[in-house]
C-alpha cells in the first residue's frame, strides 16, 4: 500500500489538546490524534512499515519529523523519531511490483551509510524493468551502487556493459571481473553471464571467419558497435525494437552505400549478437557490380556452393566456411546488390527471439497502461 504524507503541523482543539494532524492518501483523509502513541501509529499506518522503538534493529533508517518551521518543540510536540524498515519500504513494493511506491521507499535510502548502494541497486534494477523503464536511470543508479561496493550494483553495471546501455567504452575483462565481484557478494545471477564472456572468449579463439579482422560473430553489440566506429564507419540509425544498426562504411568499403548489421538476442540472457552483416551496393552505371564481388569473393573464400545450398541465407551465390558461417552474393530487382555474412542457426532463431519479444513489450505496455486507467 502506498502512502504519502502531505502535511503535519499541530493544531488546538478542545478538550484534546495538542493534537498532531496527518493527511495519509491511503487513509482517504484527515485524521486527528491527541497522544503520540497514537500519532506513531498513524504513521505506522500511513507509511506501510513497521515501526521500532528503538535503534539496535539492523537494516532501518532513523527519520525525524517535525512541524515546518519548528524549532526543539511545537507546542508542545517533540520531534517525532520514525523508524523504517528498508525490506518493507524498498524491497517489499518491488517484489509486488508497485514500482512508483518502490522508487519514492528505495530513495528515502540512498543517502544512508549503511544502505545507500544496496537503494542505488534497488532503483536501478526497477528502472531497467519493462514496465518502468528508464535505462540512463537504471545505469546512473547501478554506478553509484557499484561505487559503494554493492554487489547487486556491480552485476548490473556488468549487465548494462554487455546489452549496451552503460555509455562507457566496452572493456571485457573489467566486466568479467564485476561479475566475479558480485558472485562472490552473493549474486548468483551473475555466474550466467561470466559463461557467457567466456564463451565469447573462446569464441574468439577458435573462429575461422573474420570481418574487419576481427572475429565479429563472437562480439556483443557494443563492443561491435565500439569496433566499427573504431574503423571508420558512421551510424546511421540504431533500431533497438528490431535489433539492427545502419552505418555508412566509408573508407572501410567506399564502394558500398551502407551496412546493416543485424543482432539476435536470446530471451534466456538478453544479450545482442550478430547474426548477419550485410553491405548493400546501390546500382552504378557501368559497374558490373554483381561480377566484381564474385571474383573477389571467390579469389578469398574459393568457389561459391550451389544456390540450392543457401535458400537460408538467400542469395545467389554462397560460401560456406568451416565454422557455420555463410557469406551470401545476392541482387535483388532492382539492382542493388548485397554480400550478407550470416551465422545461419543464430539467425534462424531470431524471427521467434524477436516475435516474443514484441509479446513481452505488449505485456509491459498493457501493465503501464492499467496504472493510468
Amino acid at each position: 500500500m502506498r502512502a504519502a504524507i502531505t502535511s503535519f503541523f499541530t493544531a488546538r482543539r478542545l478538550g484534546f489538546g495538542a493534537a498532531v494532524v496527518v493527511a495519509a492518501a491511503a487513509a482517504g483523509g484527515f485524521v486527528l490524534f491527541k497522544s503520540k502513541r497514537m500519532q506513531e501509529a498513524a504513521f505506522q499506518q500511513s507509511l506501510g512499515v513497521r515501526i521500532q522503538p528503538d535503534s539496535s534493529v539492523p537494516g532501518v533508517q532513523q527519520i525525524a519529523l517535525r512541524p515546518p518551521g519548528a524549532g526543539p518543540a511545537a507546542d508542545g510536540v517533540p520531534p517525532m523519531r520514525i523508524r523504517v524498515n528498508f525490506d518493507e519500504a524498498c524491497l517489499r513494493p518491488i517484489r509486488l511490483k508497485h514500482f512508483p511506491e518502490a522508487i519514492d521507499g528505495c530513495s528515502r535510502f540512498i543517502d544512508s551509510k549503511d544502505k545507500a548502494g544496496h537503494a542505488h541497486s534497488a532503483l536501478a534494477a526497477i528502472y531497467a524493468t519493462r514496465s518502468y523503464s528508464n535505462i540512463a536511470a537504471s545505469v546512473r543508479h547501478a554506478q553509484l551502487a557499484a561505487e559503494a561496493g554493492d554487489g547487486r550494483g556491480k552485476f548490473m553495471v556488468a549487465f548494462h556493459s554487455l546489452t549496451g546501455q552503460n555509455p562507457q567504452p566496452f572493456d571485457l575483462d573489467r566486466i568479467r571481473m564485476l561479475l566475479v565481484e558480485a558472485k562472490a557478494a552473493g549474486v548468483n545471477k551473475a555466474q550466467q553471464y561470466i559463461d557467457a564472456v567466456d564463451e565469447s572468449k573462446r569464441c574468439r579463439e577458435q573462429a575461422a571467419f573474420k570481418l574487419l579482422g576481427q572475429p565479429v560473430f563472437c562480439y556483443f553489440r557494443s563492443e561491435l558497435t565500439q569496433l566499427l566506429i573504431s574503423k571508420g564507419m558512421t551510424e546511421r540509425q540504431k533500431d533497438l525494437e528490431q535489433w539492427t544498426d545502419i552505418y555508412r562504411p566509408g573508407d572501410i568499403l567506399a564502394s558500398a552505400d551502407r551496412a546493416d548489421v543485424i543482432y539476435d538476442s536470446d530471451p534466456k540472457e538478453e544479450l545482442h549478437r550478430l547474426a548477419r552483416f550485410v553491405y548493400v551496393f546501390h546500382p552504378e552505371e557501368g559497374v558490373e557490380r554483381e561480377t566484381l564481388l564474385r571474383r573477389v569473393l571467390t579469389e578469398k573464400y574459393g568457389e561459391p556452393q550451389a544456390m540450392e545450398a543457401s535458400k537460408q541465407v538467400g542469395g545467389r551465390s554462397q560460401w560456406r566456411l568451416p565454422d557455420g558461417v555463410a557469406i551470401g552474393l545476392e541482387k535483388d530487382a532492382d539492382g542493388n546488390v548485397s554480400v550478407h555474412y550470416t551465422l545461419p542457426k543464430r539467425w534462424e532463431d531470431r524471427a521467434a527471439h524477436l516475435k516474443r519479444e514484441r509479446e513481452l513489450e505488449q505485456n509491459a505496455r498493457m501493465m503501464r497502461d492499467q496504472v493510468a486507467l
